[in-house]
């Protein structure tokens, strides 16, 4: 695996550009100022346009290389900026590796993320700034209040997505200040102010584009935060019982879920009448749920986090 740098063929490590003189190589994607430097096999352009999920995609894109690495015995893979930020089909090779699958050998490069704290001098550090997946912005950006540095945001569909989770919130600022970080190292390289309200109506973005967060009025999946702090605030009894047995209350529990099905039972779906007890009667099932993942993390076991991304994983 190998990394073309941030920007054009200026940014190719030394190193890079000498691996790519031989060898077979696949481009992760074409649409980089750099890619011309690549005398590639071809790219996996075409599988973000045939496949379902994102995660799909680099699902394939694994599947393909280890297929080329096993019919021509070595096989390389450019992606822009550095192999080991946000590339998740990278990621998915390094644990074929720890299985013993394949062998790996990874060639750095500049990533996007030192030209970005340079065009808005930054130290990331200092001022502790959250590196987040545009595509997974809700999720990684649940809790944060920011700053934030918002990669992976090509598209006016991905901006739209990101500034719904956003503004979702009830105490949201829909002309809350973000910031388009466009072409970062080359002679067009732009830093334009915005609001959450105008982000997706401005000038289309391309692979190059990404978002500065300064600060949000209200951090994204507020509701769940709160939840989770009260529940930090609220249980702080013992785990288990004197017979080392969890300590929890069955009835409890039964109670919530019984009420959540009479709540079904009784929901007039034309009329709309019963959809408050419903809302009330989920939540407090959830409630129940986030008890339970509260005292686990306190074991150290898992948490509402994990919860929440479980039910995701098997809701696919």
């Amino acid at each position: 695996m190998a990394g073309l740098g941030p920007a054009d063929a200026t940014l190719i490590p030394p190193l890079v550009s000498q691996r790519l003189e031989t060898g077979r190589w696949w481009l992760r994607t074409a649409r980089h100022p750099a890619a011309g430097e690549v005398n590639a096999a071809g790219s996996f352009d075409g599988f973000y346009d045939t496949s379902d999920t994102f995660d799909r995609t680099y699902e394939r894109i694994v599947e393909a290389l280890i297929a080329e690495a096993v019919e021509h015995g070595e096989v390389g893979y450019v992606v822009p900026g550095s192999p080991l930020v946000l590339e998740r089909a990278v990621e998915l090779l390094a644990a074929a590796a720890d299985r013993g699958e394949i062998v790996l050998e990874v060639l750095p490069a500049m990533s996007f993320l030192d030209l970005a704290w340079a065009a808005l001098r930054v130290d990331p550090v200092t001022v502790g700034v959250r590196l987040v997946d545009g595509h997974r912005f809700a999720v990684e950006a649940a809790g944060q209040r920011g700053p934030l540095l918002v990669a992976h945001t090509h598209s006016n569909e991905v901006l739209s997505d990101i500034k719904l989770a956003v503004l979702d919130e009830l105490a949201a600022d829909p002309g809350g200040e973000v910031w388009v970080l466009s072409h970062l190292g080359l002679p067009t390289q732009a830093l334009t102010p915005t609001t959450w309200a105008e982000l997706d109506r401005g000038d289309p973005p391309d692979h190059l584009t990404s978002l500065w967060v300064p600060t949000l009025a209200s951090p994204v999946a507020a509701s769940l935060q709160a939840l989770a702090e009260v529940l930090v605030a609220s249980d702080s009894g013992p785990l288990g019982d004197a017979d080392g047995r969890w300590r929890h209350s069955p009835e409890t529990w039964r109670l919530a879920a019984d009420r959540v099905d009479a709540a079904l039972t009784g929901l007039d779906i034309a009329g709309g009448d019963g959809i408050d007890e419903l809302e009330a009667s989920l939540g407090a099932a959830l409630g129940e749920v986030g008890r339970i993942g509260r005292r686990a993390e306190r074991q150290g076991w898992f948490n509402l986090a994990d919860v929440a991304a479980e039910a995701a994983l098997r809701s696919k």
